[in-house]
């Protein structure tokens, strides 16, 4: 905030409310730079959505079982955890 009681902003105050609004601005810049990017990522995803079905699993490749071990030993060590 500018502080008029001394008869106007000083140098430092002025200078901070210049980089205020220069940061805004870029805050301002990056955010519709965020929109735009959000935008085209959704409209990729939609695009792929539509060639491919979606993402499931593929019933061809099931996933296989874990290996039986006893309980409470690390299958890569066969110690006790």
């Amino acid at each position: 905030m500018l502080n008029f009681t001394r008869g106007g902003p000083t140098a430092k105050e002025l200078q901070l409310t210049a980089e205020n609004r220069d940061l805004r601005d870029q805050l301002a810049a990056a955010t519709e730079r965020l929109v735009e990017l959000q935008a085209a990522n959704e409209g990729h995803y939609r695009q792929q959505y539509d060639a491919t079905g979606g993402p499931r699993f593929d019933k061809g490749q099931p996933f296989g079982s874990e290996p039986k071990r006893k309980i409470g030993t690390l299958w890569l060590k066969g110690g006790t955890s």
